[in-house]
């Protein structure tokens, strides 16, 4: 059940597993508020809901998530030897992660941005630098302009829902410290892909 807040009504969500004893007993299948999923025999996910449509997902043969196609179009990822994401490429834009930052240039425009994260304390993005605060599990909960001290606050949910509207000035950096991305409406957490 999803709690509603600020007057909003709950979402209750059923789910339906596969018998026991058959292949991947504990992978969810449908459900009510939850589209099909589908899984590979590895037991990839390769078909979950996105935000407008189903998504479509497809894994390198070490285990690493390839390429999400969405309604947008597709993203596709670029790993290093060690398996470490460096390139995400987005419908319109295409990002470099190299050590604490991301370098994002718009493919149309060729307009660049630079961000650079410095380990759950600040970010600075666009000449701006903010102070962070996460919370012991390593989401960013509160940002602090460090010129004029305005305050964002984020409140998410037990699992790194938006609970609000505001913008929020801390970069991709999201739930438990993983990297978001809006157009998919996954978290990345290390190896971890996080719906």
């Amino acid at each position: 059940m999803k709690k509603g807040v600020a007057g909003a009504a709950d979402v209750v969500s059923t789910y339906i597993y596969p018998a026991a004893g058959s292949p991947r007993a504990h992978s969810v299948t449908t459900g009510a508020k939850c589209h099909e999923l589908g899984y590979d025999a590895a037991g990839n996910t390769t078909s979950m809901p996105g935000s407008a449509a189903q998504q479509s997902m497809a894994w390198t043969d070490d285990g690493l998530l390839d390429s999400i196609g969405t309604a947008a179009g597709a993203t596709q990822y670029v790993y290093d030897a060690d398996g470490t994401q460096v390139i995400r490429r987005d419908p319109g834009r295409a990002t470099l992660f190299v050590g604490g930052g991301e370098l994002t240039v718009d493919t149309a425009t060729g307009v660049r941005k630079g961000t650079r994260h410095y380990q759950g304390v600040a970010i600075r993005s666009g000449g701006k630098l903010s102070w962070i605060s996460a919370d012991r599990h390593g989401t960013a909960q509160l940002a602090i302009d460090q010129s004029t001290l305005a305050v964002s606050i984020r409140r998410q949910d037990l699992f790194g829902n938006p609970r609000n509207s505001a913008a929020w000035p801390g970069g991709t950096i999201g739930f438990v410290g993983g990297l978001t991305n809006t157009g998919t409406g996954l978290t990345r957490g290390g190896s971890r892909v996080l719906h």
